[in-house]
């Protein structure tokens, strides 16, 4: 089961990894900050909130609660949030993942 729940968020961080680069001084326009939450929102089982960039090079960070069940056997059974944060500045650029915990 454990083995499942790392394969999981791997799955949804490559998701993110293939629509999100980020961490670089190009600015994006307003109309690919929007498209960035618009491919985020397309992604299923997570829950998206936008927060305050706490780091000067990024223009748009979000935090990501991926929801996930607690016994993939059991699609009835409860679930759990996992949160991760994403900073983004454009698609374009290189993407650094580093994962903890």
């Amino acid at each position: 089961m454990l083995f499942l729940s790392r394969l999981i968020f791997f799955l949804v961080s490559f998701t993110l990894f293939l629509f999100c680069l980020s961490c670089s001084k190009k600015s994006p326009s307003n109309s690919e900050l929007d498209e960035l939450l618009t491919k985020l929102n397309e992604i299923p089982d997570i829950e998206i909130t936008e927060i305050t960039p706490q780091q000067d090079y990024c223009q748009r960070e979000f935090q990501i609660d991926i929801i996930q069940p607690l016994d993939h056997n059991n699609s009835g059974g409860g679930t759990f949030k996992q949160r991760m944060y994403l900073s983004h500045v454009d698609e374009e650029l290189p993407m650094v993942f580093f994962p903890s915990g």
